[in-house]
């Protein structure tokens, strides 16, 4: 057991201590913000961003990919939904608007949105990027002003979910 131990701390001080040597700043970012939950995919793409300087640029990159991987999936997710499902994420973007109208954050309803929205391909993979998109803008965002109360972000999805149920899928993002 003691050769065990060994080998697991020496692992991680191989992993971690060049890393809290050359960015010592982006390294307790890592640190303090994953000691409170397990790791998933959101734990490397945030630490990406703190190591490369550029995490409000990692932010809108990951949008972009999100956003490509979503809109390429749509026509296959969309005959999976029942009605009640595509209503129940209708109500979560009618939430988010009267949310963005009374000032009120609405992250926790636009990542809730996405994941419902994909939720049927039973895609863990899919799921894991979708989160960390969310992960890196706590990051970033921290306790301060939220981007998620933007109006026309919140009309946006109720656009979305409107273009899927007249079946126009390239219009939806």
């Amino acid at each position: 057991i003691w050769l065990t131990l060994a080998g697991a701390a020496a692992s991680w001080l191989a992993v971690n201590l060049p890393v809290a040597i050359a960015a010592p700043d982006g390294w307790m970012v890592f640190w303090t913000f994953n000691a409170d939950r397990g790791a998933d995919l959101g734990s490397l793409v945030a630490s990406s961003a703190e190591l490369t300087g550029e995490p409000r640029t990692t932010v809108a990159e990951l949008l972009v990919v999100r956003q490509a991987l979503e809109t390429s999936l749509l026509a296959k997710v969309m005959p999976l939904h029942t009605a009640a499902s595509r209503a129940e994420i209708r109500e979560l973007a009618h939430e988010m608007e009267e949310r963005a109208a009374q000032g009120r954050s609405f992250a926790e309803l636009d990542q809730q949105f996405h994941l419902s929205l994909f939720a049927p391909l039973r895609n863990s993979t899919l799921e894991g990027i979708l989160g960390a998109f969310w992960t890196l803008l706590e990051v970033v965002e921290g306790p301060g002003p939220d981007v998620a109360i933007d109006p026309e972000v919140a009309a946006m999805h109720t656009a979305i979910i409107d273009a899927i149920e007249a079946g126009d899928f390239n219009h939806g993002f």
